[in-house]
């Protein structure tokens, strides 16, 4: 999932601190991560930045960690709902190049150069297993993977596909949204979220099918360009 700008120097994660804006006027800087509180299609606010000194690249986040990427390096820390959680990382990947990233079930999934890799992950530690994954020829930009289902966008398309793994599961195919068009997508407990011109969207999906009820949803006014989603928690970067 893109949802994806953090912290690009670690030794200030000692003093890295969440900033309410609750009746607080804070002006929005490039590279913030924000984060805030979402059911299903609904935004229920608590909105707050995550100071997290910096940022770069995509974002996923999974089971208490976020996981980000800079100069071609995977990096990880602790959070915890809204809370910045520390223990920032660069994490050792032998080698292996990330771009675009999502997490799910003990996997990190990537792009590089229109084709999809996966490894192994656990927690902050890198677990291995590396390989490209065959697609049969379809390629990817943007991915989210929920559920044994990987999605991704190609030329303002959504596209799904199944996924067990490291293992490509076939019955690729695009999703037909009645129009809806879309930047970085996250997916959650059977909604699909989406960016665009600044604006987040959401709508129901089932598995490779589309659910519908596809609707802007009111975010109080902010913006961004990356997201990700984990359990009631959505986060966004600017």
């Amino acid at each position: 999932m893109k949802l994806s700008r953090l912290f690009a120097n670690f030794t200030l994660a000692s003093t890295i601190t969440a900033v309410s804006l609750l009746g607080l006027a804070v002006k929005a800087q490039s590279g913030d991560l924000f984060g805030g509180v979402i059911n299903g299609l609904s935004w229920e606010g608590r909105t707050q930045i995550i100071n997290t000194g910096g940022w770069d690249s995509d974002i996923a986040v999974k089971n208490g960690y976020v996981y980000w990427t800079k100069d071609d390096n995977l990096y990880g820390a602790r959070i915890n709902g809204l809370n910045w959680g520390g223990n920032a990382k660069v994490i050792n990947t032998g080698g292996w190049i990330n771009t675009n990233i999502a997490v799910e079930n003990g996997y990190v999934y990537w792009i590089k150069d229109d084709n999809l890799y996966g490894a192994r992950i656990n927690g902050l530690n890198w677990g291995g297993n590396a390989k490209v994954i065959n697609t049969g020829g379809w390629r990817n930009s943007t991915i989210a993977i929920k559920n044994g289902y990987i999605y991704w966008v190609k030329d303002d398309n959504l596209y799904g596909a199944r996924i067990n793994g490291l293992n490509w599961g076939g019955d690729a195919k695009v999703i037909n949204t009645g129009g809806w068009r879309y930047s970085d997508i996250a997916v959650e407990s059977g909604y699909i979220y989406w960016g665009k011109d600044d604006n987040l969207y959401g709508a129901r999906i089932n598995g490779l099918n589309w659910g519908g009820d596809a609707k802007v949803i009111n975010t109080g006014g902010w913006r961004y360009s990356t997201i990700a989603v984990n359990e009631r928690y959505i986060y966004l970067t600017k």
